[in-house]
């Protein structure tokens, strides 16, 4: 019994032993395989730093590959060792830069532009209602259009009917569209009831066309300052 386990027991290290020996032989052949890496082998690529985009490129620098102008995830140009890498410094700002839209106070009597010269819009303190004039200009005497007094971005109240307007240029065409005269020109008033008005935030004038979804004029957010 004692000759069997001492077999057993020289049989399990001259395993272990060949194992290790055929590592350390795998272990340098495969080093021997690689070429020995000597300073002058290597391939020392050129990077360019550029202070903005709108910067002339250098002549080598040409023809070198970039990302696609497209959205969305995009390939990376394969590496090429014998160009060189342009790298261009992005503008920040220290400083957030962040648009902030002053509110406007419209007191009695007083107006608020539409935007790219489309004309204005009054309103009028009627003790008991607001009544608000829209003066529009340079719009397609084609098309009709919409006129909504919008309150927090939400409802409101859209111009109509014709015995709730007062017209004095263009006409209406159904229960809550206007078309502008030849010229353009759109002028339509209507009271409103105070609550409308009361407790909003902020207030909006859209002239929405019916016959271009994406034709939106309106004007910067506004509130209204009654009299007591």
């Amino acid at each position: 019994m004692k000759k069997l386990l001492l077999i057993s027991l020289i049989l399990i290290i001259s395993a272990a032993l060949f194992g290790c020996a055929h590592t350390e032989d795998a272990r340098v052949h495969i080093q021997s395989e690689k070429k020995p890496i000597v300073n002058g082998d290597r391939n020392q690529q050129k990077i360019i730093i550029m202070d903005n985009v709108n910067d002339p490129l250098p002549p080598e620098a040409k023809s070198v590959e970039s990302m696609p102008n497209s959205s969305g995830p995009q390939q990376i140009p394969k590496a090429n060792p014998n160009k060189p890498i342009v790298i261009t410094k992005m503008p920040y700002s220290k400083k957030s830069k962040v648009k902030i839209t002053e509110l406007k106070v419209i007191q009695d009597n007083g107006e608020i532009l539409l935007p790219d010269g489309h004309g204005c819009v009054k309103i009028n303190d009627k003790k008991q209602s607001i009544k608000v004039s829209v003066l529009a200009k340079g719009l397609s005497p084609e098309k009709t259009y919409s006129i909504t007094l919008e309150r927090d971005n939400h409802g409101g109240v859209t111009f109509g009917p014709k015995e709730n307007v007062e017209i004095n240029a263009g006409e209406m065409i159904g229960e809550t569209t206007f078309q502008p005269n030849a010229k353009g020109e759109l002028s339509v008033s209507m009271l409103n009831p105070m609550r409308i008005v009361q407790g909003a935030k902020e207030l909006r004038i859209l002239i929405k066309s019916e016959n271009e979804i994406k034709e939106l004029i309106q004007t910067e957010p506004f509130t209204i300052q009654m009299d007591e």
